[in-house]
């Protein structure tokens, strides 16, 4: 188990092992969504004005609802947006999702109506 007690302070063990791709998750996860790697902020105000307040909040919820949702109440959201919420989630580039995943992604959005025309 991990303590932390104040920001940039080492965290001190308290049983068990941690290893460092733990305390980065961690941290990473509780991070505020206007230090959110990847989102700028523009991005940060659109997620903030949906109720998305850090990156915990965003992996609970389902990156194409987070996209319909953010379609409806903001004009001109592009795919690209999506591409940052499913890499936000999943702690990878954006731009690997649209390398590997544009396909899966694009039909996807045309079952839910939201293929970019």
């Amino acid at each position: 188990m991990i303590e932390f007690h104040r920001h940039g302070e080492m965290p001190r063990r308290t049983g068990g092992v941690t290893s460092h791709v733990q305390i980065h998750f961690i941290r990473l996860n509780e991070m505020p969504a206007d230090r959110l790697p990847g989102f700028g902020p523009k991005s940060t105000l659109a997620l903030r004005k949906i109720g998305i307040e850090s990156l915990a909040q965003l992996r609970e919820r389902d990156a194409y609802e987070v996209y319909a949702l953010l379609k409806r109440q903001i004009p001109g959201t592009s795919l690209n947006f999506l591409y940052g919420l499913l890499a936000a989630q999943e702690g990878v580039d954006w731009r690997e999702i649209a390398r590997s995943r544009r396909t899966e992604i694009l039909l996807r959005l045309d079952d839910i109506g939201l293929a970019p025309k």
